[in-house]
């Protein structure tokens, strides 16, 4: 009980700041429908449409997670709060994933909207299934844990900005979140079938267009898990050296 109060907690908070800075919100919404439009605008017609536009989708999910994963660390340590949070009943990793979700459904409320926005007012042609939505929940699993790794950083050294530039960016032009990844570069092949968010993205694309093997989703979910359990090792190994040692708690 204790667990779901602070999940609960967590929750009421993001929609506590959603209500108190509702324009910087309704600004967000704004250029998110531009950015859609301008995004899937120029794809209509194209063979690659339904793998560009849920490449989009899954990456803008994707970079969000692995940004709120480690600025979870970095505002508590800005506010200077972060020693309050280690002293939690609940561990810090589960404050994390509690953070990570509250965001998670209340963006997912936000996505929800401008795409039915943009399919009522543009008619542009997309459409997410359950399907596609299962396998983007699984496809998170791994990058939760890809955001965990990165949450250790900052734990190291406070402002991982850059690193998560790096990270998202990679995700962006390297996924096929642009467009098939369809090639002979083995380079390219090896992301494509090691990546949790390459996998999805293919997956959920071929999902619109055939029934998907039951064999193909447990691939993408030991993959996932893969990721996830690599990102939790990395950050509590972190965390116990940091203990250690001393974490440095300033901003």
């Amino acid at each position: 009980m204790r667990i779901f109060n602070i999940f609960v907690t967590e929750l009421k908070k993001y929609w506590i700041e959603v209500k108190t800075y509702y324009p910087d919100h309704l600004v967000n919404v704004i250029v998110l429908i531009i950015f859609f439009v301008g995004f899937l605008n120029s794809s209509i017609g194209s063979e690659y449409f339904n793998s560009i536009y849920i490449g989009f989708v899954f990456w803008f999910f994707a970079s969000n997670v692995i940004s709120e994963a480690a600025n979870s660390i970095s505002f508590e340590k800005q506010s200077g709060t972060f020693e309050q949070l280690l002293s939690k009943p609940v561990n810090i990793k589960l404050v994390i994933l509690f953070r990570v979700l509250s965001w998670l459904l209340l963006t997912s409320l936000k996505v929800s909207f401008v795409l039915g926005f943009i399919r009522l007012v543009f008619n542009i042609p997309f459409i997410l299934t359950l399907e596609v939505v299962g396998i983007l929940l699984t496809t998170l699993v791994g990058i939760f844990g890809v955001g965990m790794l990165l949450s250790g950083l900052t734990l190291k050294y406070t402002k991982t900005a850059s690193f998560e530039s790096i990270i998202n960016y990679f995700l962006l032009f390297f996924t096929g979140t642009f467009g098939s990844l369809d090639t002979a570069n083995s380079f390219f092949e090896l992301i494509k079938e090691n990546i949790p968010l390459s996998r999805g993205i293919h997956l959920a694309t071929q999902s619109l267009e055939r029934s998907v093997q039951l064999n193909e989703v447990l691939l993408l979910g030991i993959n996932s898990a893969v990721y996830f359990v690599i990102g939790l090792v990395t950050f509590e190994v972190i965390l116990s050296q940091g203990k250690k040692k001393g974490i440095s708690s300033n901003y």
